[in-house]
């Protein structure tokens, strides 16, 4: 039987979890509410209530807090690709509940998840955004059905084409929800994911 991580993890390492993720919460709402410029490394500290030496020992400047935050929404991301690969229906079933399920993540926060999602992307290419980008493939590989396919989805198509067509389509799509503020995200990732569930479908 696996043992759970947290099992795992002695009382200091959860400790020192459960801090970082106080401050990665507090820095979401401050940066939220007084935008990421003008937020406080001495307001975040006061709303994880750490002092502030400990929240420098956690993250020595705001930049640090900012990577860390944008390490987390693709581990997070991944993390629901994953999720919803074990829900019942067809592949377009849940490509369409993955897509929607982010957008209305995003657009819970959105002026902070827009300035996230613009840091993540200047990454790609790097040597960690290419480790990234591969990850987010593998995951929606999973989702359409593993190296194989899912029995419902076309079988003359490469699987890893079929991902890579997700993740292009679901950034095209963010992208024109950055640059505008009355795009209705939810709305159009939902009919891409449609599209995209119907083109995978096999006949």
């Amino acid at each position: 039987m696996t043992v759970p991580q947290t099992q795992i993890l002695s009382k200091r390492e959860r400790n020192r979890l459960n801090i970082r993720g106080a401050i990665l919460k507090a820095a979401r709402i401050r940066f939220q509410q007084d935008g990421i410029q003008d937020a406080r490394m001495d307001e975040i500290a006061d709303e994880a209530a750490v002092s502030r030496a400990t929240l420098y020992n956690y993250f020595p400047s705001k930049a640090d807090i900012i990577d860390a935050l944008v390490e987390r929404m693709g581990d997070d991301f991944v993390a629901l690709i994953l999720r919803h690969t074990q829900e019942a229906g067809s592949t377009a079933d849940r490509i369409v509940a993955t897509f929607t399920e982010s957008a209305r993540i995003l657009e819970a926060e959105a002026d902070v998840a827009r300035l996230l999602v613009e840091i993540s992307w200047q990454s790609w290419g790097s040597e960690g955004g290419n480790s990234g980008l591969a990850r987010l493939i593998d995951a929606f590989i999973v989702l359409l059905g593993g190296k194989d396919g899912a029995d419902d989805i076309r079988k003359d198509v490469d699987i890893r084409l079929m991902a890579e067509m997700l993740i292009s389509v679901y950034t095209g799509v963010i992208r024109s929800w950055q640059q505008s503020t009355n795009y209705p995200l939810q709305k159009q990732l939902a009919a891409a994911a449609r599209l995209m569930g119907e083109t995978f479908a096999r006949n």
